[in-house]
């Protein structure tokens, strides 16, 4: 597999070496060629975090109708023309990412609990 575009998630609160994981992600995609991807909000980490929210759970309804939010993930995932993600967070968070694996995207976790 040919990696031109990675995305990096976080997931949960601020934990120690979870800049650490992002920046090494980051210095070592650049230095083989790879541009990375990561959503910058409010958090503790420098990517920002969400401590709610399962696209599994259950269906999304909005005035639109009900939708499955996982496959919105699917979706956004190709849109953005991802070739892989870097899932860092704990059990919550790693659980859903191997649901994504199992549905095709190609993924590394990085456990911080």
């Amino acid at each position: 597999m040919v990696l031109n575009r990675l995305g990096i998630l976080t997931g949960g609160g601020d934990a120690p070496g979870l800049n650490a994981v992002i920046r090494a992600v980051v210095k070592s995609a650049h230095n083989a060629g790879i541009e990375v991807v990561g959503i910058l909000r409010r958090g503790g980490t420098i990517l920002g975090t969400v401590n709610t929210g399962n696209p599994f759970a259950k269906p999304i309804e909005t005035p639109e109708g009900t939708f499955d939010y996982a496959d919105r993930v699917m979706e956004r995932f190709q849109e953005t023309d991802l070739d892989a993600l870097i899932c860092i967070g704990g059990d919550g968070r790693l659980a859903i990412a191997y649901e994504f694996h199992k549905r095709g995207i190609p993924l590394v976790g990085v456990p911080k609990t």
